[in-house]
């Protein structure tokens, strides 16, 4: 019942917004440059039953079973495999903003709330801006919503601590970590103790309860372990490592101390605390504050509260400068992160705060209050409508004879209602929004793609115009892209290209010698000077968002290499960047990686391919390196007429092999072994989930 309450109030709450100007924000280009083509892969791998274990159209090709944050594993994903990508995404918005609501609404009425805390819980959550704020993130919403009902199987656990219990915990653990965001599951565990220890326990078996936590916790990480254990993997050598991980990552949407007063008043879209539940729900959490005696929920709300506002600070406090210098310290990246836990535990406090009100308060209690209030009225800039509601929502409550109050407290989910919904002056554009989006470039990519023969694409179009994965959708193989744990290799690389290509004549030129050397066949560009003439390239297509140029002299695919050139590793970009690589089929590669014949010739031809299987025909003129401008990855194994053989680095991000002279059949063959071995401790989890609550 409450869930089916909670998907009623989001649907009615999208449907409000959705009327409303859109606007384009940061937000809604992540959901463009990563979520929905990402999940349109995902469609199309599905419905061709296969997993999306290697994504040869991005990159070189990205291991894209490892990148968690699009929870290729989530179960409520499946979705996607019979409905368009943007009409999926919106279902699982609203039922994640639902799922978020319902589990408030349970955790409200099992500490202490009754059915009209627990109803201005759900209502606060379903139509305010702190779930919705998250729509743009797919995965963030899908895991930060498993949150409230995560809490509340927590305080379930400590007040009768069992197997069944502890199962329950750790199946919703699981999925909020196969939903995709780690770093929210990593928060939430952190907040499970402070809403065990509310608990009324009658035993006081409170040491038994956190035993039975750190199981839940270890089966689901267990159970989730087909995901995770792929994505821990690939964070060594990605720009998610903690000696790669940029420092500005760290104060991404930096949170100062006058930005929870701003945005507690109206719904910023692009504000750093997303928390915007309506001036009510501020109103009633002060009530809480006042009241001597509250709900047991009252102590872990606060909390929480006051916890994650001086966590979302970030570098302006002690804390985090702290945890900056542990190993972990890059899983505490993005401290803005707990402004949303900051309006989760709001809302808790609204729910207390309205239990507080029903009760008989004291003189002392009401004109505390009442103060509280008129000054949060006066220092939060709330809008004037605001005002005069709240004005009068403390004067009924605090002032008015106890019938009239009574019916003001039943309005009270109402008016959260109204005034969460008042004030949105513009709306986050929408997955449905997509053909406006993409559509712009379709015409570009539709003539590479009748072209795929020939090689790959480096999009040079402005960042901010164009998603970096659009090729995903379009069936265009890229040569740059984004992704969680993109390669650091590759990411120098495509930093290299742009800055050559925004620098002088001598820049351009190392940029176009760089994606010589990484097989680049065309070039996608902004119609305008034609500079990329200058370098040799021939314009092959126009329209009015994009021009797209072929370049004759990029390397083949694969080919066998004709000189090798020796190189420190930190000196592998610039020497690729120096030219000549491709015209005279050189590999550079990092002389830490042993020998490599000094030089060859030969022909190499593909002759087969799928994702994860490529099969090359070698003529070998003399021993040699046959090179294969494809991303180097520790899941890919390569044979030699069937015999197994070492896979080195090439060109910085790609792979060679050595072959002696002669007709050879080197093959290259995908096997993520992370993924087989989360695969296999997954199905083990499960066995035990499955004992704990039959057999247990």
């Amino acid at each position: 019942m409450p869930l089916a309450l909670a998907v009623l109030v989001a649907l009615g709450a999208r449907a409000w917004l959705d009327t409303l100007p859109r606007r384009w924000t940061y937000g809604s280009l992540d959901q463009f440059f990563l979520f929905y083509p990402a999940h349109a892969h995902l469609a199309a791998e599905l419905r061709a039953g296969r997993l999306p274990l290697w994504n040869p159209l991005l990159g070189l090709g990205i291991a894209e079973v490892a990148d968690s944050q699009f929870g290729f594993f989530y179960p409520p994903n499946l979705v996607f495999t019979f409905l368009p990508p943007e009409w999926a995404i919106e279902l699982l918005t609203v039922v994640h903003v639902g799922l978020g609501a319902a589990g408030g609404y349970l955790l409200c009425a099992a500490t202490g709330a009754a059915p009209l805390g627990a109803a201005v819980a759900l209502t606060a959550l379903a139509a305010g801006k702190l779930l919705h704020g998250l729509a743009s993130w797919t995965t963030m919403l899908a895991t930060f919503a498993w949150c409230p009902l995560a809490l509340w199987c927590a305080h379930r656990l400590a007040v009768a601590p069992g197997a069944r219990r502890a199962a329950a915990l750790a199946l919703v653990l699981a999925l909020q970590l196969l939903a995709g965001y780690l770093q929210f599951h990593l928060y939430t565990v952190l907040c499970l103790p402070l809403f065990m220890l509310a608990a009324r326990r009658p035993d006081g078996g409170l040491a038994r309860a956190f035993a039975w936590l750190a199981l839940a916790e270890a089966l689901a990480l267990g159970l989730a372990a087909v995901q995770v254990v792929p994505s821990l993997a690939a964070v060594e050598g990605s720009m998610r490592s903690r000696a790669a991980l940029p420092g500005w990552l760290y104060e991404a949407g930096r949170v100062r101390l006058a930005d929870f007063p701003a945005n507690l008043a109206r719904p910023i879209l692009d504000g750093a605390v997303p928390v915007y539940a309506g001036v009510v729900v501020v109103l009633l959490a002060l009530a809480a504050l006042a009241a001597r005696r509250a709900a047991p929920l009252r102590l872990p709300a606060l909390v929480l509260t006051a916890g994650a506002a001086v966590l979302a600070l970030g570098s302006a406090t002690p804390i985090f400068p702290f945890l900056w210098r542990l190993p972990i310290g890059h899983w505490f990246a993005g401290p803005y992160k707990w402004t949303y836990f900051f309006g989760l535990g709001l809302v808790l406090l609204a729910a207390a705060g309205a239990e507080a009100l029903r009760g008989e308060r004291s003189a002392t209690e009401r004109v505390a209050w009442v103060a509280l209030s008129g000054a949060t009225l006066v220092v939060v800039p709330f809008s004037s409508v605001a005002r005069a509601i709240g004005a009068v929502v403390v004067a009924v409550m605090a002032l008015a004879p106890a019938r009239v109050r009574r019916v003001c407290e039943l309005a009270l989910p109402a008016l959260v209602l109204a005034t969460a919904l008042h004030g949105h002056e513009a709306r986050d554009t929408r997955p449905k929004d997509a053909p406006d989006f993409f559509g712009r470039y379709a015409p570009a990519y539709r003539f590479l793609a009748e072209r795929q023969a020939e090689g790959r694409t480096f999009v040079l179009v402005n960042e901010l115009h164009v998603s970096p994965r659009q090729g995903e959708i379009e069936g265009v193989a890229q040569v740059n892209t984004n992704a969680t744990f993109i390669p650091v290799a590759l990411y120098e690389l495509q930093q290299a290209v742009r800055t050559g290509v925004a620098d002088d004549a001598a820049g351009r030129a190392r940029a176009v010698a760089l994606l010589r050397a990484v097989g680049t066949r065309f070039v996608m560009i902004e119609p305008g000077p034609g500079w990329l003439a200058d370098e040799g390239l021939v314009r092959v297509f126009t329209s009015p968002a994009a021009a797209v140029w072929r370049d004759d002299a990029a390397l083949p695919r694969a080919y066998v290499a004709r000189r090798v050139v020796r190189v420190p590793g930190e000196e592998v970009l610039a020497r690729l960047a120096a030219g000549g690589v491709a015209e005279s089929y050189t590999v550079v590669v990092d002389e830490a990686d042993g020998d490599a014949p000094d030089a060859g010739g030969g022909t190499a031809r593909i002759t087969d391919e799928t994702a994860t299987h490529v099969k090359i025909a070698v003529d070998a003129e003399a021993p040699s390196l046959v090179v294969l401008l494809d991303a180097w990855s520790p899941d890919w194994r390569a044979t030699v007429d069937d015999a197994p053989v070492p896979i080195r680095h090439a060109n910085l991000v790609a792979r060679a092999v050595a072959v002696p002279a002669g007709r050879h059949e080197v093959v290259f063959r995908h096997e993520s072994r992370p993924f087989r071995r989360g695969a296999a401790l997954s199905a083990a989890s499960l066995l035990v989930l499955v004992a704990l609550v039959v057999v247990w």
